[in-house]
């Protein structure tokens, strides 16, 4: 069993032992807790533990009998080594104890966020995954590139999981109406998703053609054309009242790449709403190639 702790985006662990509340007066002198805090760094014999400690090796005896008792440590072979001695090691490198048994159920997730709710539920995903068929499709017989760069924000939102048990990704081409009543997380632009060709016109920062495609913000009342320019927009879902959809787009895929690296980047900007109506969950992102690659590493936040 192991401990983890996440801070400033950084994942640590603890390797660790449960044992009985009762069991924990075995270790309540500072000759047991230096026996064990010894032996967690290295397996020793009740020689050395005596040196170690400066006491008599029968006391270390007695002690080590009541910790080999209560689960703290144990006897360890040392195959490497021609002299037969009992060696002893701790069962882990902490211990926790609990005055309740394990329930059964969803495990919360270790790391939560606001912004995702409810597209994730007590660690498990509760929302459909749709992006952009790669087959030729839609009026402009389009293909989607979009769906690659998915593969990030999946592995992104996966920091979020405790585990998937099930297959949550649909293709635009293969979604029935009865799916689009639920928590949906739509990557891709109109061009090569079909699922934001019908709900584009339902959000407050939304694609227009003109006579050309653009970005427009009712926000801001700005419109961008760059095709390194993408949104993100978490709104309700205008198919079922109870639902929400995160959408994630640009009007090229460069544009979607753009937006999906912001997640990855700057997700506590993400999460601030947008600049101009915080209460509103809608950016405009801008790509930026910093290191002069052809890749997109950065972005700027528009709005």
């Amino acid at each position: 069993m192991h401990i983890i702790k996440k801070e400033k985006g950084e994942q640590s662990f603890l390797q660790t032992k449960v044992v009985a509340p009762e069991d924990m007066v075995a270790i309540g002198s500072q000759i047991a807790i230096g026996i064990v805090k010894a032996v967690a760094e290295k397996p020793m014999s009740v020689s050395e533990l005596s040196k170690h400690l400066k006491c008599h090796e029968q006391t270390i005896y007695y002690h080590i009998g009541k910790l080999k008792k209560t689960g703290f440590i144990k006897p360890y072979e040392d195959r490497s080594s021609s002299k037969k001695q009992t060696l002893y090691k701790a069962t882990a490198s902490s211990f926790s104890f609990a005055f309740e048994d394990f329930k059964k159920g969803e495990v919360p997730s270790i790391n939560e966020s606001s912004f995702f709710s409810p597209f994730i539920k007590n660690g498990r995903l509760n929302a459909k995954i749709i992006v952009g068929s790669p087959d030729p499709h839609g009026p402009e017989n389009a293909r989607s590139r979009d769906s690659y760069y998915g593969i990030d924000f999946a592995l992104f939102l996966g920091t979020f999981l405790n585990y998937v048990p099930h297959s949550y990704a649909l293709l635009d081409t293969e979604v029935r109406s009865e799916d689009l009543k639920q928590n949906l997380i739509i990557i891709g632009g109109p061009i090569v998703n079909k699922i934001t060709e019908q709900i584009n016109d339902y959000f407050k920062i939304r694609f227009v053609h003109d006579k050309a495609w653009s970005i427009y913000s009712t926000i801001s009342g700005k419109k961008y054309f760059d095709d390194e320019t993408g949104l993100i927009v978490k709104q309700k879902n205008p198919f079922s009242n109870n639902h929400y959809i995160l959408l994630i787009a640009g009007k090229r895929y460069v544009g979607t790449k753009s937006a999906i690296v912001s997640f990855l980047k700057k997700f506590s900007e993400i999460k601030k709403g947008n600049i101009y109506d915080r209460n509103y969950s809608g950016k405009v992102v801008m790509g930026l190639d910093v290191d002069s690659d052809g890749n997109i590493d950065d972005v700027e936040m528009l709005e």
